[in-house]
């Protein structure tokens, strides 16, 4: 998790909030493209200080990519140069949680990870373009947009006109009868976001529970946690408590909670009291577990409901219970997949709930400088459970997550929903 901005202009910039997303260093430089600044916080190979420039231009980074995991910021400087189709191409071929702003003297190329985990803002006001991790780092700015997950950015610095295009192309293709593939790739995107000081947040879902089997089978013993849950399955949080030894964290929210005008400004003053309640968990989390061993890595189960069960089952919705509140209006489409998913692709930002949690989960991390990695929005295993019919999609809530857990002799229960962070 770092944070990073830049500008076409040259006026030095300072922003707290920018800074605490990357606690190791602070850096900023001005040359002829614009003013750039960097906070630092190393998770993949020896910490490199940024901008980094190559023979073409200079990159911002911010995020984690697993194509390789030597170095995952110098690679990908190594990867750009000054032919913007190739840079485009490049991108497209990340696998990861990332924002990226890599500029030359013909183009500016900005843009957040296929499912916008890593957050990224821009203003473009004229010839004038600033880009940002937050949208407070961009106060005063006019026409504040957010990048858009799976789209890249493309700023003709002539002209100063932007191109948007297309990042991941999705083969809505369904084919595949069985979960091969789907277990291939959940298994790769678990393991290439394990260190050996993760912590992993545990309830009694499908979601995270796969992903805790998943990190047992593979490592064995690690890091994981649960906050008191007032609408959890107890007998199988009991039992999945009893593999792992999870450690349940109270919140105290007088001592958990992220200042509110600091949550105001990181969600641009969408739904405030909200957003205050729903941080106060991880903050517990990461506060007193997670700070006092030095614990960088957050791994979380979100997404899973969003895009492999659309909140309902066989035409059913599915209840989701907040704050003592239960709604059934969250599903697109009942749940049922077609056989022709362009009907209904993408459905996971339908009324915005996955950027909307993401986005507070990513939020608290970068607070406390704690990176939060996604393993179920993985492009490879996204798309491998696409690629498979939807007869088998429709068989079983969650189908492929139940089989997993199945096959591992790992208790999971019923269908009924909850927030993590209650």
């Amino acid at each position: 998790m770092c944070g990073i901005y830049y500008s076409t202009d040259n006026q030095k910039y300072e922003n707290k909030s920018l800074k605490r997303r990357g606690p190791e260093k602070w850096t900023q430089v001005t040359n002829d493209f614009g003013t750039f600044a960097h906070s630092l916080l190393s998770t993949i190979g020896s910490p490199t200080d940024q901008p980094i420039l190559n023979n073409h231009g200079t990159l911002l980074y911010n995020g984690s990519t697993y194509n390789q995991k030597s170095n995952d910021t110098k690679w990908i400087s190594q990867n750009l140069n000054d032919v913007e189709e190739q840079c485009v191409e490049f991108i497209r071929s990340l696998v990861g949680e990332y924002a990226i702003i890599y500029v030359t003297e013909k183009f500016v190329i900005f843009c957040s990870d296929v499912f916008s985990i890593r957050p990224l803002f821009f203003s473009a006001d004229g010839g004038n373009l600033s880009i940002a991790s937050l949208p407070d780092a961009l106060s005063g700015r006019a026409n504040l947009i957010r990048c858009e997950g799976n789209k890249i950015y493309v700023f003709d610095r002539q002209t100063e006109s932007i191109q948007i295009v297309d990042n991941h192309r999705w083969n809505l293709h369904q084919s595949k009868n069985n979960y091969d593939s789907v277990f291939e790739m959940f298994e790769q995107a678990v393991a290439d976001r394990h260190t050996e000081n993760n912590m992993y947040t545990v309830s009694a879902g499908h979601d995270t529970g796969a992903i805790a089997c998943c990190v047992q089978k593979q490592f064995g013993k690690f890091h994981g946690s649960f906050v008191y849950p007032n609408n959890e399955d107890k007998q199988v949080l009991a039992a999945r408590g009893s593999i792992h030894k999870l450690v349940p964290v109270n919140v105290s929210l007088g001592e958990s909670l992220m200042p509110v005008d600091v949550l105001n400004s990181m969600f641009m003053n969408r739904n405030s009291q909200q957003n205050v309640f729903a941080t106060a968990g991880l903050s517990a989390i990461i506060n007193t577990l997670m700070k006092p061993k030095g614990m960088k890595v957050l791994v979380m189960g979100s997404g899973g409901d969003e895009l492999y069960a659309d909140y309902a089952f066989a035409g059913s919705n599915l209840e989701f219970i907040s704050h003592g509140r239960s709604s059934t209006n969250f599903s697109k489409f009942g749940g049922v997949f077609p056989a022709d998913l362009n009907l209904v692709w993408p459905w996971h930002n339908h009324r915005q709930y996955q950027s909307s949690y993401v986005e507070k989960h990513e939020a608290v991390g970068g607070y406390w400088g704690i990176e939060v990695r996604c393993p179920l929005l993985d492009v490879r295993l996204v798309q491998a459970w696409i690629s498979t019919t939807h007869t088998l999609k429709n068989k079983e809530y969650k189908g492929w997550m139940a089989e997993y857990m199945r096959q591992h002799d790992y208790p999971f229960g019923d269908k009924i929903k909850g927030i993590f962070s209650d």
